[in-house]
C-alpha cells in the first residue's frame, strides 16, 4: 500500500514541481501557458473593446505570467550552474514568496472589480495586500540573506521567514473569499471562491507542513501545487464564460436596437434612404419609397437620382454629395412636381457615413414634406398682411365715410330744392352718382377691416347667392355659366352681401379671361371636414364651392400673389377683387384655394361653414314707404358738414332736431328735455368722437336718466363690435354711414316703432 502512494504520488510530481525544490520547471511551464493564454485575450479584448473594469485583469495576468518566467529562468539558472546555488538561495526564497503573492493579490482584487459593483472594495484590498507583502519582504529578505551566509545548511522554510509570508498570504486570501461570498452569488462566484480557495490551500497546507518539519513534504507539495495549476482554468473558465454572456448581452442589446431603430425608421413619417458613396440606395424607409408610389424592396440597390430626381447623373446640387465631401450635414429646400402633378416642397438632410478609417462611406438622407406647412406658413404671412393693412384701411374708410355722408345729405337736400326735370337736376343726380361709387369704393376697403364678429350673418341659400351672382355679373356677356349644385344643398350662415361678392369677382375675372367667349363651371357640393383633414379648416360641415373657367390659367410665378392687395396684371384692374375675396372668406372661417394649369385655365375652390340646422326662407318682404317724421331728434356728431346737412335733411322729414359735437353737450342737452318735459322721440349717436366722449359712453349715462331712451349708433367704421351687437349696449338701430337721408329716415322710424 505504502509503495502505491509513493508511486502515485512520484508521477503526480512530475507534473507539480516534485517533491519540493525548483528542479522541475514542467509545472511553471503549465502556469506560464495558461496565465500567458488569458493575457492574450484579455490583452485583445481591452484592445478592441474599452472595458475600463478589465484593465486589473491584465495587470494581475501579466504579474502571474512574470512570475512563472522568473520560476522558469531560476530554474534554468540553477539547472545549468550560471550562478552558483548558494547565491541563488540567498536571493530566491524571500523574492518568490514576493512576487507570487502580489501576483496573486492583483488576481484577486481584478476579480473582485470584476465580480463588484463598486471599486472601493477591490482598490483598497490591493493596496493594503501590496503593503503587508512588501513589508515581509524588506522584513525577510536582509535578516535571510545574513542568516543564510553563517547557516549555508538552512532552509527558508525552516525559519520564521516562511511563516510570516505564508501567514500573511494565507489571510489575504481568505479577504476576497469572504468578501464575495457574502456580497454575490452565482456560478461565477462559486467559480472563482474555488479557485482562490485552491490557491488559500496551496499556501495555508505549507503551514502545518512546516510545523512538522517538512517531514510530509513529499505529500503536501505535489497536492499544493496541484491546487494551484486547477486554480488557473478556474480563473480561465470564469472570464471566457463572462465574455461570453456578455457578448450574448451586447447581442440581444443589439438586436433590440435594431428591432428599435427599424421600427422608428419604418413608423416615422420622414423618409429616411441610406446611400453608398456611388449613390446606389442600400436602404429605404416605407415613407421614402412611397413618395414615388413604390415599395422600398423595389428601390433598394439602384441609382437614387435615377429614382428620386429622375436623372441620369448625381444632382448638381447633391447635399450628400456635399456632405460626404466635407464630413458635415448639409440641408437643402428641394421644390418640384409629383408625378400626379401636385407641387411638393422638401426639406432634405444629409448625413456623411464614416467608416472606421476615418473616411465617408456613403450618406443618409432625411427628408420632411413641407409643402403642407409651407403653405399655411404663406397662409398666416398673408393673413398677417391683410391684418395691417385692415388698420390702415379702416381709418381711411372711417373719415371717408364722414364726408360722404355730408356729401350725399347736402346733395339730397339741393335735389328737394329744384325743379323737376331741369338740367341740375340731372347734374345733382350724376354727383350723387359719382358719390355712391365712392361709397363703394369705402365699402371695398371696410372688407379688409371687417373681423368676423362684426359681421351680419344669416341663413341663406348658396344656390340663389351663386346664380344671383353670376347672372348678374355675366350680363351682356358672350360667357356662359353651367351650374352643378347638390341635391339638399345645405344653406350657409353668411354675409350674403360679401359672399355674393366674392362670387361676382371670381366671375368677373374669370370672363375677362375669356375674351372670346367659353364655359364657367360652379360645382357646389356639401362636404364634411374631419380632423385630419391638410386644409387648415376646423372640423364639421361645408360647403365646397368650385369655379372652373376655360381661360388662358394663372402663370405658376403669380400664384402667390394673387391675393396680395394692388396686386394685378391688368391694366384697368383695381388689384382688390381677390384680395377682398380672400379677406372675406377668411372672416367667414372659410378658405379659398386656386389650381391652374397654363392654357388650360383655373379652377377656384372655396370653402364656407354650412349652417345645415336651419332652412333658408326664400320670401323677402316688399319695401315699405316710411311714414313721415315726427317728434324730435338728437344728433350727435363731431363732423359739422354731417350735423348740418344730416339735421336739415331730418327737419325735411318732419323731424325737429338738436344737434350736439360730442356726448357731454348730448348729456346737457338730454338733461334740459327731461326737466321741462320736452323727452326725445329717438337720439343718433356717432360711435367716436375724437379727443371726447363717443356714443357708447354718452348712452350709458342717458340710459341712468332714461332707461326708455331710443338710440340709433351710427358710424362710418364697422370693426368696432358695438355695430353689430348693438342691442347688447342698449341701442335700439344702427345707421352706417354713408347714409342716404331716406335710408336714416327708415332707420328712425323702426326705432321709434
Amino acid at each position: 500500500m505504502t509503495k502505491f502512494i509513493n508511486t502515485t504520488f512520484d508521477l503526480l510530481s512530475q507534473f507539480t514541481g516534485g517533491r519540493g525544490g525548483i528542479d522541475n520547471i514542467v509545472p511553471f511551464g503549465i502556469a506560464a501557458l495558461s496565465w500567458g493564454v488569458l493575457l492574450l485575450l484579455a490583452w485583445n479584448r481591452q484592445t478592441n473593446e474599452n472595458h475600463p473594469h478589465e484593465k486589473m485583469l491584465l495587470w494581475g495576468f501579466s504579474f502571474a505570467l512574470g512570475r512563472e518566467i522568473f520560476m522558469i529562468i531560476m530554474a534554468c539558472l540553477n539547472a545549468y550552474s550560471i550562478i552558483p546555488a548558494a547565491t541563488l538561495h540567498v536571493i530566491f526564497p524571500p523574492l518568490d514568496h514576493a512576487i507570487f503573492d502580489i501576483a496573486v493579490i492583483l488576481v484577486a482584487a481584478a476579480f473582485l472589480r470584476y465580480l463588484l459593483p463598486s471599486p472601493t472594495i477591490s482598490s483598497h484590498y490591493l493596496k493594503v495586500g501590496v503593503a503587508t507583502v512588501l513589508i515581509c519582504f524588506l522584513a525577510t529578505f536582509w535578516w535571510w540573506g545574513n542568516f543564510i551566509w553563517s547557516n549555508p545548511s538552512s532552509q527558508f522554510g525552516q525559519t520564521w521567514c516562511d511563516w510570516l509570508f505564508r501567514i500573511n498570504a494565507s489571510l489575504l486570501l481568505g479577504y476576497p473569499i469572504y468578501v464575495l461570498l457574502i456580497k454575490t452569488k452565482g456560478l461565477l462566484r462559486n467559480t472563482i471562491c474555488l479557485a482562490l480557495l485552491f490557491i488559500f490551500l496551496n499556501q495555508f497546507l505549507k503551514i502545518p507542513d512546516m510545523y512538522w518539519g517538512e517531514v510530509y513534504e513529499n505529500i503536501f507539495t505535489p497536492i499544493r501545487h496541484g491546487l494551484y495549476l486547477l486554480a488557473i482554468p478556474l480563473f480561465g473558465f470564469v472570464y471566457i464564460h463572462n465574455q461570453s454572456e456578455e457578448q450574448k448581452t451586447a447581442e440581444d442589446a443589439l438586436q433590440r436596437s435594431e428591432f428599435l431603430y427599424r421600427s422608428l425608421v419604418e413608423n416615422i413619417n420622414l423618409g429616411v434612404t441610406l446611400m453608398d458613396v456611388d449613390h446606389n440606395i442600400i436602404m429605404a424607409n416605407t415613407a421614402r419609397a412611397a413618395m414615388f408610389n413604390k415599395l422600398p424592396g423595389e428601390i433598394k440597390g439602384k441609382k437614387c437620382f435615377i429614382e428620386f430626381g429622375r436623372n441620369d447623373k448625381p444632382c448638381q446640387e447633391c447635399p450628400g454629395k456635399t456632405a460626404m465631401a466635407t464630413g458635415l450635414p448639409q440641408e437643402k429646400i428641394s421644390e418640384g412636381v409629383w408625378a400626379n402633378g401636385e407641387p411638393y416642397k422638401l426639406a432634405v438632410k444629409a448625413f456623411p457615413v464614416i467608416g472606421p478609417e476615418n473616411e465617408a462611406t456613403g450618406f443618409i438622407e432625411v427628408i420632411e414634406d413641407i409643402t403642407e406647412r409651407q403653405n399655411l406658413q404663406d397662409i398666416l404671412q398673408r393673413s398677417e398682411k391683410l391684418e395691417s393693412i385692415s388698420m390702415l384701411a379702416g381709418g381711411i374708410a372711417h373719415d371717408f365715410n364722414n364726408l360722404l355722408t355730408g356729401i350725399l345729405a347736402n346733395i339730397s337736400l339741393v335735389a328737394q330744392q329744384i325743379e323737376k326735370g331741369s338740367k341740375k337736376e340731372q347734374q345733382l343726380a350724376n354727383a350723387e352718382k359719382a358719390a355712391e361709387r365712392a361709397q363703394e369704393l369705402t365699402h371695398q376697403l371696410l372688407t379688409f377691416s371687417k373681423r368676423k364678429e362684426t359681421l351680419e350673418k344669416e341663413t341663406a341659400s348658396i344656390e340663389d347667392i351663386i346664380r344671383d351672382s353670376a347672372e348678374f355679373s355675366l350680363r351682356g356677356s358672350n360667357v356662359k355659366c353651367i351650374y352643378h349644385f347638390q341635391e339638399d344643398i345645405w344653406p350657409v350662415k353668411a354675409s350674403s352681401g360679401q359672399i355674393e361678392q366674392v362670387i361676382q369677382n371670381i366671375i368677373i375675372n374669370a370672363d375677362q379671361a375669356m375674351p372670346n367667349g367659353g364655359e364657367i363651371t360652379i360645382h357646389a357640393e356639401n362636404v364634411e371636414i374631419s380632423a385630419e383633414s391638410t386644409l387648415p379648416l376646423i372640423r364639421g360641415n361645408y360647403l365646397r364651392i368650385k369655379i372652373t373657367d376655360q381661360g388662358g390659367g394663372i402663370p405658376e410665378e403669380y400664384i402667390s400673389k394673387i391675393y396680395d392687395p394692388y396686386f394685378s396684371t391688368k391694366g384697368g384692374g383695381s388689384g382688390l377683387g381677390l384680395s377682398i375675396c380672400y379677406s372675406i372668406i377668411q372672416s367667414h372661417d372659410g378658405f379659398i384655394t386656386v389650381d391652374s394649369i397654363p392654357g388650360k385655365g383655373s379652377t377656384f375652390t372655396i370653402y364656407l361653414p354650412a349652417d345645415s340646422a336651419h332652412a333658408v326662407s326664400a320670401q323677402n318682404k316688399k319695401a315699405e314707404e316710411p311714414p313721415k317724421g315726427s317728434g324730435t331728434i338728437l344728433l350727435m356728431d363731431d363732423e359739422e358738414v354731417v350735423r348740418d346737412s344730416v339735421a336739415a335733411g331730418l327737419k325735411h322729414f318732419g323731424y325737429q332736431v338738436e344737434i350736439a359735437r360730442d356726448g357731454n353737450e348730448a348729456l346737457e342737452i338730454y338733461h334740459k328735455a327731461v326737466e321741462t318735459k320736452k323727452p326725445f322721440a329717438a337720439i343718433v349717436l356717432d360711435l367716436t368722437i375724437p379727443g371726447g366722449m363717443g356714443g357708447k359712453e354718452t348712452l350709458n349715462k342717458i340710459l341712468s336718466i332714461d332707461p326708455g331712451v331710443k338710440a340709433i349708433v351710427s358710424s362710418g367704421y364697422s370693426e368696432d363690435p358695438t355695430m353689430v351687437n348693438f342691442r347688447h349696449y342698449g341701442f335700439v338701430g344702427v345707421a352706417l354711414k354713408p347714409y342716404k337721408l331716406k335710408k336714416l329716415h327708415e332707420i328712425i322710424q323702426e326705432a321709434i316703432r
